[in-house]
């Protein structure tokens, strides 16, 4: 190329070459040449676990929804702009660096361990070597250059769908339509489309740096490539920043910046590698030799193996950060490693150490070794760190009251002998629905906006609350907002006033609850049930317990955004609060239990593991004792998983945090919890019946028939007087109940009108169907069939979200998604959708 040319000049020229001798190779390949078959076959091989893991990466992010949904609370952050431009910066860089990362592992060839007779032992005398020489090929580099850059082009292309589909702020979702519509409904085809343009463009533009070119111009090279790298980070920082003020709003501007966020990150990774590894080959070459001339100094050499021992240092440095309970318990490490961050150091982790391996030992050796490892896990594998901890306080033998007795006790609580008017009171019962924390912000936003806009009488009259999953939460966290203002004594004009629901809402369901989940799975988890490893990890504590910690802090911290009297809180409120402390108080020298009433019962469900049955952490009596009609117990063939556990241990007590999470053991994201042998292990109680109707209903009714027939023993021991017994029994008579059903989506009514498509996979549809026939067609079932039993007039919806046939209804648009992760618009949406939720049914509630 001669230097008189412009720029644009030597582009098409190397264009053009790149283009000739891209089709003269693929003709050869396709006429199978010995060669070249040889070498792509070779390229395929050397390459083998990047393609692969590429491959995962595509599937994870087009099609598992569950990994789709890790990228939408950023997606909408980044459109309601709720951070500071510092706070912007360090969040989308900081996590942006360890996609960054995976593309440097995928390039830097592997570590030679240092050899000696105990490594010779352990990985055998034949370690794989082939690859120096193809990492050194000058074509080699480029390729493995190109991969590097692929896992960056992946999630960008993720993250920019995510864009599209969260395609509104400020109560004006609408449902995508045209280009944008297609797009997010055909994620995969955009990957691959996205892949294949990619993989054209780094053949096209690919450097052709002549042999004789001196290390200065490669060196210079590289500072160019650097530069520009530097200089997208910035501009792509700055255009998000500002993405929601302008380029949003005009759609030839969203798809330009979009296409600038998808392609411009990996295709200059791609060329800056490269451009490394140029400097790399070239270092490498003898110079001339001239008499007095020094030795060249091997300067990118020595930052090569600096950048490689810095990034085996910094994985094990991050391995020790997620396996320490005391940082991952903390608000800010959700917010440094973003579950897609996450989702790629597991990717780096066991990259860089199945790297190391197949570089470092022979395959026999590595097969040997990770079969043996699986028997011994599971032969000798420990599963105590699974099991529930027991932390309510103080613990001691609390007993509990029969249904029928608390409810008179509740009762009695709120019968005035004064009122002569006969008034009939409403007692709610109410059933919350599960769905990770979209359900939880659902729930608690609902109670409280129940409980404000009727002036604190909505928790006085709440009797029952049964929940599953995310609405245990929810219910949960609702419960420690209530109980914390008791103590403080703080009315409900003050609980509710300036922003403070808000406030409190947010601070537990806006956290990132994913990224430990992941940590979880993939490392402290796993290995502690390897023998050996599992000697590092003396606290036994599973992802499950970190879990209770980051929701116990999470709740810490709202309620210090509610109440200013913090020296006042207890700090592990939530942790280590006794469960059945909530609803009696008993010296422990007494035998009958003593009701509080002021707090709603609390019923999460859950579900057996070995055989299916719905479990209850009840705090009323279930299996033993019988109602004074001589009727059996309300639960049917319900576990009573307070009443089997504490038999064996009656000095040991659950904590409000530990029933709640009983109800939140969703597979993957929790672990199960084993309780003891006479109890068995739990999991979600969505895996029985996602909305908790089937014990709601059973509660209701029992109450019914101690309304009709109260306990005269009982009435007696209350109200000594005749006409007070016989006033109190007109009182129970004029009861009513009203069933409050929290829920998600509202198809009801839509289940004729819903088309299916033949494409299924034959061999996933058992799974498909045994994973939804619980959450889906058990619910449903208690659903209709409660709404028919008991009538319109008793049973009152109260949905997130409308699905209507007319699909320009806004409430049908309103797609929060079933994450542990919410950001900031997804709350404002539950929030405001609650508030007009509850002002549309507020009179059928009376």
């Amino acid at each position: 190329m001669s230097s008189d040319k412009s720029p644009f000049a030597h582009l098409a020229q190397r264009v053009r070459l790149n283009s000739h001798e891209a089709f003269d190779w693929f003709l050869k390949v396709f006429h199978k040449e010995e060669d070249e078959r040889t070498r792509f076959l070779q390229s395929i091989f050397w390459h083998l676990k990047e393609i692969l893991l590429c491959l995962i990466l595509a599937y994870l992010l087009a099609r598992v929804e569950q990994f789709q949904q890790f990228f939408s609370a950023f997606a909408l952050d980044i459109k309601a702009n709720n951070r500071t431009f510092l706070e912007f910066a360090l969040i989308f860089t900081g996590n942006g660096f360890m996609i960054f990362w995976l593309s440097y592992v995928f390039w830097h060839k592997p570590a030679s361990l240092f050899s000696s007779r105990l490594t010779r032992i352990l990985f055998g005398v034949q370690p794989n070597r082939g690859f120096d020489l193809y990492y050194q090929h000058s074509g080699g580099m480029w390729r493995v250059a190109i991969l590097a850059g692929i896992p960056l082009l992946l999630v960008d292309t993720a993250l920019a769908l995510s864009l599209l589909h969260e395609n509104g702020l400020d109560g004006n979702m609408r449902v995508n339509t045209g280009l944008s519509a297609w797009l997010v409904n055909h994620s995969l085809g955009v990957i691959i489309i996205v892949t294949i343009v990619f993989g054209f463009s780094t053949i096209l533009f690919r450097p052709r740096v002549p042999e004789n070119a001196s290390l200065k111009t490669r060196r210079s090279k590289l500072f160019i490539n650097l530069s520009v790298l530097g200089g997208i980070i910035a501009v792509l920082t700055l255009l998000f920043w500002c993405y929601p003020f302008y380029f949003r709003r005009y759609e030839a501007l969203n798809y330009l910046v979009l296409l600038v966020l998808i392609f411009a990150p990996p295709l200059s990774v791609t060329f800056l590698l490269h451009s490394f590894s140029q400097c790399l080959i070239k270092e490498r070459e003898p110079l001339l030799a001239t008499p007095g001339r020094p030795a060249r100094k091997m300067r990118f050499a020595a930052v090569y193996q600096a950048l490689r021992v810095l990034s085996y240092g910094m994985g094990i440095l991050i391995f020790l950060l997620v396996n320490n309970k005391n940082i991952t318990v903390q608000e800010w490490f959700s917010l440094a490693i973003f579950p897609v961050a996450m989702l790629l150091f597991v990717f780096v982790a066991y990259y860089q150490l199945l790297d190391l391996l197949f570089y470092n030992m022979a395959a026999h050796r590595l097969y040997f070794y990770f079969f043996l490892l699986i028997l011994l896990t599971i032969g000798l594998g420990r599963h105590e760190h699974n099991q529930v901890k027991f932390n309510g306080q103080p613990a001691g033998s609390m007993m509990r009251a029969s249904l029928d007795t608390y409810f008179l006790t509740w009762a009695k609580d709120r019968f005035s002998p004064t009122d002569s008017a006969g008034k009939p009171m409403t007692v709610y019962l109410v059933a919350a629905e599960g769905g990770g924390s979209r359900s939880g912000a659902w729930t608690t936003a609902v109670l409280t906006q129940l409980d404000s806009i009727m002036g604190g009488r909505f928790q006085r009259q709440c009797f029952a609350i049964s929940s599953v999953s995310g609405g245990s939460v929810g219910t949960a966290a609702t419960l420690a907002l209530w109980d914390n203002a008791r103590m403080l004594n703080q009315p409900a004009s003050i609980l509710y006033a300036d922003s403070n629901r808000s406030k409190y809402v947010r601070r537990i369901f806006e956290r990132n609850y994913i990224s430990t989940a992941l940590a979880g799975i993939f490392f402290y988890d796993a290995f502690q049930q390897i023998p050996v490893l599992n000697w590092a990890y003396i606290s036994d504590y599973s992802r499950t317990d970190r879990h209770q910690d980051e929701e116990s802090d999470a709740v810490r911290l709202g309620l210090c955004e509610v109440f200013p009297q913090t020296n006042h809180l207890l700090p592990r409120y939530f942790k280590e609060t006794n469960f059945l402390g909530l609803y009696y108080a008993q010296p422990r020298t007494e035998l009958a239990p003593q009701p509080k009433t002021a707090l709603p019962l609390f019923f999460p469900n859950t579900c057996r593991v070995q055989d299916g049955r719905r479990g209850i952490a009840s705090p009323v009596e279930m299996d033993t004792t019988r109602m004074h009609r001589g009727t059996a117990n309300p639960f049917h063939a319900a576990v009573d998983i307070i009443g089997i556990a504490r038999r064996t241990a009656p000095y040991r007590s659950l904590s409000l945090g530990e029933v709640t999470s009983l109800s939140e053991l969703f597979p993957m994201v929790n672990s199960n919890v084993y309780v003891d042998e006479n109890t068995g292990s739990f999991m979600d109680g969505g895996a029985y019946e996602n909305l908790g109707l089937t014990t709601l209903t059973e509660i209701h009714r029992a109450l019914i028939d101690i309304c009709a027939d109260p306990d005269s023993a009982q009435l007696v021991q209350f109200f000594p007087d005749s006409m007070q017994r016989i006033a109190f029994r007109n009182f129970m008579a004029r009861l009513r109940f009203k069933l409050i059903l929290i829920y998600n989506v509202d198809n009801h009514g839509l289940e004729e009108n819903v088309t299916f498509e033949n494409n299924s996979i034959q061999i996933l549809d058992p799974i498909t169907t045994l994973l939804q026939t619980p959450f889906s067609g058990h619910t449903d079932y208690m659903y209709h069939r409660t709404r028919s039993e008991l009538g319109p007039g008793t049973v009152i919806d109260f949905p997130l979200t409308i699905v209507s046939k007319d699909s320009t209804n806004q409430e049908a648009a309103e797609q929060i998604v079933m994450s542990r992760w919410l950001s900031t618009y997804d709350v404002g949406v539950i929030l405001r959708r609650a508030k007009g939720c509850v002002s549309n049914n507020i009179q059928r509630l009376e």
